[in-house]
């Protein structure tokens, strides 16, 4: 079992991931972000609305991305859990 940082309402969250299927849709999930903060095209969030990894729902919701973004909250050079 991994864990991996994942973007929620409250912003990243470390959650347990048990299958390929999971971190991969986690590391998309990410990269959507990234696509709508560097270029305003918000369609690749769509897909992850409602979606759900270990009761962490990902975030859509653009304002709240915009939000975060201008905290400095999101960072996307390192997703997985440091354990060294």
């Amino acid at each position: 079992m991994k864990r991996m940082r994942m973007l929620t309402w409250d912003g990243p969250v470390m959650a347990r991931v048990v299958t390929d299927t999971a971190a991969s849709t986690i590391s998309a999930h990410w990269h959507a972000v990234r696509h709508y903060i560097d270029t305003g095209d918000e369609g690749r969030l769509g897909s992850f609305s409602g979606e759900l990894i270990n009761l962490h729902r990902f975030l859509t919701d653009l304002d709240r991305v915009d939000e975060l973004a201008d905290l400095g909250e999101l960072e996307f050079e390192n997703i997985y859990e440091d354990i060294s």
